[in-house]
């Protein structure tokens, strides 16, 4: 399954959102906290790793232990376990010693750490092994799909994918087989999108089994916006849920649609396609990013500028770098200092500052200056320093 290709299908995927802004900041001796937008300190700089929230919930990681706070920088469940996993469906994965059961959002081990492995909860199930099988348990850890399997992952849309006697099969949630696939490997992939490999190469399945496209490609994406980025013999095209192939395999690489385009690569030079596969921009950029509202940054004879949807110039190509524009500010940068542009170019917060960790999210992005960290507001006032 190596050749599935998440963000090394292109160099470049790109999301239909810029990501919502976590506010991480960096403290003395390498510990880490969190501040709020505003730069207000929520979590004390005392762990070495933070991961995201996911169900109000963080994982921190305090030497070689784990646990989680809520975001209000509590901590709830204190760091003593080897491994932990995201919450997801109000429980996560937690590990300790080679056990892994489950825990709650109190901390107590609602499901016991007694298997050899445990993957998160799916649509009310989830795949755990003992003693060299698979099963499903609900979340209140009754088995209720035998250890049976040799191999089991999450349920998507209702069916799961298993391997039993060799064979790959889809299973629903009573554990009754729906479909025996002929798949070397067969995965939950996308929404209700499925995987599958043979004879190494690459398609797509339905929940029902039924083959959409078919597996004779080295490398796919994950479908967006309706297609799936395909490869074959080192060449990218596009394909859409039927199979057919809407863009012909004869790009150097290539990145998901954003804003109705997307960036394709061709004689070592970047340009721009529609989704019916006609070339709207032409190839000449050394680099290029996906469209965020309306502009793509750009790069050319060395230097960064913005192109609207025509291929127009927008913005000169005069910066060292520039970034998506995100709340209609996008972050350059120019002789080794940053600051922040309009849609118009209009240089709105000086470029003076030695780094820009975030997009403006919520109307604030996160700077630094002469070695603190400050959160600005969009008219550049500064917030809380921190070192």
């Amino acid at each position: 399954m190596k050749r599935v290709l998440t963000v090394a299908v292109a160099a470049i995927i790109c999301a239909n959102t810029l990501p919502a802004q976590r506010l991480e900041a960096l403290k003395p001796h390498g510990k880490r906290g969190f501040i709020d937008r505003t730069g207000k300190e929520i979590v004390k700089p005392l762990y070495d790793e933070i991961k995201s929230f996911h169900e109000g919930m963080a994982a921190v990681r305090l030497h070689a232990k784990w646990g989680f706070i809520d975001k209000s920088g509590r901590e709830i469940i204190e760091p003593r376990y080897d491994h932990v996993e995201y919450f997801r469906e109000g429980l996560a994965v937690a590990e300790q010693d080679h056990s892994w059961g489950f825990i709650d959002k109190t901390g107590k081990e609602v499901i016991p750490l007694k298997y050899s492995h445990a993957n998160s909860f799916h649509e009310g199930r989830a795949a755990v092994k003992l003693n060299g099988k698979w099963g499903y348990i609900d979340k209140t850890g009754k088995e209720v799909i035998a250890l049976e399997y040799g191999h089991a992952h999450h349920f998507s849309k209702g069916v799961a994918p298993v391997i039993y006697d060799g064979k790959w099969r889809f299973i629903n949630k009573k554990g009754r087989e729906t479909a025996l696939l002929k798949y070397d490997i067969v995965k939950s992939f996308h929404k209700n999108i499925f995987v599958a490999e043979l004879d190494g190469k690459l398609g797509f399945v339905d929940k029902s089994g039924k083959e959409t496209v078919p597996p004779k490609y080295d490398g796919v994406s994950p479908f967006n916006s309706g297609f799936a980025i395909a490869i074959l013999n080192g060449k990218y095209g596009y394909v859409d849920k039927s199979g057919k192939e809407i863009v012909p395999l004869k790009y150097d690489g290539a990145g998901f649609f954003s804003e109705g385009l997307a960036i394709v690569k061709l004689n070592g030079k970047w340009g721009f396609i529609d989704k019916s596969g006609k070339e709207i921009i032409q190839f000449i950029y050394d680099k290029a990013s996906c469209f965020s509202e309306g502009l793509s940054n750009v790069k050319l004879n060395g230097k960064y500028g913005y192109i609207d949807k025509t291929g127009k110039e927008t913005i000169p190509f005069k910066y060292d770098y520039a970034d998506r524009f995100s709340e209609g500010l996008a972050h350059v940068q120019l002789n080794g200092k940053w600051g922040f542009i309009d849609k118009t170019g209009k240089e709105v917060i000086p470029l003076i500052y030695g780094s820009v960790s975030e997009y403006f999210s919520g109307g604030y992005a996160t700077v630094s200056l002469n070695g603190k960290i400050i959160q600005i507001d969009r008219n550049g006032k500064e917030y809380n320093r921190h070192k």
